[in-house]
């Protein structure tokens, strides 16, 4: 059986835009990382998944609510 794997990180963070190290801090997404993680939302589209993997951090799991938009059956996996 042959899978792919999709990784992608989050959009940009107030850390990251900041230029602070973000660690384990729960930096949100900046209005130009929600668009970047629609973006990533866009070009994943059509694409099949079977299990997404975030952690718990606020950025995480913002994007990759932009892309499970179009991923409803995807069984979603919370990692620390």
């Amino acid at each position: 059986m042959k899978y792919k794997i999709y990784l992608f990180r989050h959009g940009e963070s107030t850390y990251n835009r900041d230029k602070k190290f973000t660690g384990w801090k729960d930096a949100r997404l900046t209005p130009k990382g929600r668009r970047q993680a629609f973006t990533i939302s866009k070009k994943l589209k059509n694409k099949k998944f079977e299990v997404a993997i975030q952690t718990s951090l606020s950025r995480s799991k913002e994007t990759l609510n932009y892309v499970l938009k179009f991923h409803p059956e995807c069984k979603k996996i919370l990692e620390d």
